[in-house]
């Protein structure tokens, strides 16, 4: 029996998202995934790296539940996660932003903002307070034209009505597959200045890119992937620019020194 004002010993919270041995075959030849361990903490900013064919789009959409792995078990919030055909994980807190941010063109900003609410049970006032909430830090080009079609925006704007998108139903954990891509990189800093914003919110952040230099400024963890292999992991600063670079443009790194990380 405990004394008295002895506490309890705290049981730690199980990660937003857990990988073990995760493997992707398609067809009978072609493995893009093979045996990635990865666990993604609560509260942190994460950047999963790594050059064309790499693997980055098949884990985005694994860890997003839109694609069932071959082999290994997923687990979100310490339960096994249950994969039904092109079903995203929303209903357990887990949003992901595609590639190329799939918004409905034709359709209204506020139209498409709303899309991301879909499964909330409130009423239409409480939707429109919502919704005015979650852009409040976006610029006005956003803001103020919600009756603008989406097709009409920029590019940079198009992203961060994704952003808006995923964010309306304050999701716990949000998966981004290549956020600055096409983007100029102004824009790039306005989509990760959002991102930042929402974790500092709570959120739990995985962003998967091609080119991190952006991304490094924000981000607290790093992870790179090389011919569907996890290659590398560790916090940021236990990775030098130069070599993010490499993997951005080369494809590849020789070699990772780690300092503050771990080889994986």
């Amino acid at each position: 029996m405990r004394e008295a004002g002895e506490s309890a010993a705290t049981v730690p919270a199980a990660p937003p998202l857990r990988l073990r041995a995760v493997g992707h075959r398609y067809g009978a030849g072609v493995v893009a995934l093979r045996d990635i361990d990865l666990d993604v903490e609560a509260g942190t900013f994460t950047l999963i790296l790594g050059a064309n064919g790499a693997g980055k789009t098949t884990l985005a959409n694994v860890m997003g539940g839109m694609l069932k792995p071959s082999s290994g078990s997923v687990e979100a919030f310490g339960a096994p996660v249950r994969y039904t055909e092109n079903r995203a994980l929303n209903h357990l807190g887990i949003v992901l932003v595609p590639e190329r941010r799939r918004l409905f063109y034709r359709l209204t900003v506020r139209e498409n903002v709303m899309l991301g609410a879909y499964s909330i049970k409130e009423s239409r006032k409480q939707l429109d307070e919502r919704m005015r909430a979650v852009l409040q830090p976006f610029p006005s080009s956003i803001r103020d034209r919600l009756d603008v079609v989406a097709g009409s925006l920029s590019g940079g704007e198009q992203q961060l009505l994704a952003v808006a998108r995923a964010l309306i139903a304050k999701p716990r954990l949000v998966i981004l597959d290549e956020p600055s891509l096409g983007l100029a990189p102004r824009a790039i800093e306005a989509v990760y200045d959002l991102l930042a914003g929402a974790r500092e919110q709570g959120a739990t952040l995985v962003v998967i890119e091609q080119s991190g230099a952006v991304a490094l400024q924000y981000v607290s963890h790093i992870a790179i992937l090389e011919r569907g292999r996890e290659i590398y992991r560790g916090t940021v600063g236990s990775i030098s620019q130069e070599q993010i670079l490499a993997i951005g443009y080369v494809g590849h790194v020789e070699s990772v020194e780690t300092t503050s990380g771990e080889a994986s």
